[in-house]
């Protein structure tokens, strides 16, 4: 009995030292703009896109692992402001707004972000 106990705690131990980080991220991507015309995300090199063209807010959410790298790129020709968010596990993790500061009626929003190992 005692060397089952022993056999047991060493095989806990070393199962713990072998882990991996094999955690679900869920992933959401927001836009929020006018006449947007683009809505593009990339998980590591594979491009999605998301129905357009709209004015408001849109999102999309997927699932992922560890050891990514999560990108958007979205587009409007719209007066209002274009704003990108990007949240993993529901927590913000990156957003940026283009205010179309050059009077161009062009804005585009690209946001990067890596997900650890």
């Amino acid at each position: 009995m005692k060397n089952l106990i022993c056999s047991l705690f060493i095989l806990a131990a070393f199962a713990s030292c072998k882990k991996t980080n094999n955690q679900t991220y869920k992933v959401k991507y927001v836009v929020t703009g006018s006449a947007v015309n683009q809505f593009k995300f990339t998980v590591n090199s594979n491009d999605k896109v998301v129905a357009t063209p709209f004015t408001g807010t849109r999102d999309t959410t997927i699932y992922t692992t560890s050891g990514v790298n999560l990108k958007l790129d979205t587009k409007a020709s719209g007066l209002s402001p274009l704003i990108g968010y990007m949240y993993v596990n529901d927590v913000l993790v990156t957003s940026v707004t283009d205010a179309d500061s050059d009077g161009d009626n062009k804005t585009q929003v690209k946001l990067n972000y890596d997900i650890p190992q």
